[in-house]
């Protein structure tokens, strides 16, 4: 594809969310917008199940954090 391989490291990203804030940033995932914008699902109705679903995953915790990580491949054009 004219690109070669030079390299590779992992990142990581450390986020804090609240139940809240974790909600916020779902419902801009494609697939809730697309459900949304398609009349199948009431924006309003997406929140509170996904808030509902994710409070057990907090416990007592206010706030949880969230290690976003994967690769970043460095390429180089070919000459």
């Amino acid at each position: 594809m004219g690109f070669h391989f030079v390299g590779q490291e992992d990142y990581q990203n450390l986020v804090k969310f609240t139940v809240d804030t974790l909600v916020d940033y779902l419902v801009t995932q494609s697939n809730v917008i697309a459900a949304v914008e398609g009349g199948n699902e009431q924006i309003d109705d997406v929140r509170n199940w996904l808030a509902e679903n994710i409070k057990p995953f907090f416990g007592d915790r206010v706030e949880s954090t969230f290690n976003f990580r994967g690769p970043i491949w460095y390429l180089r054009k070919a000459q």
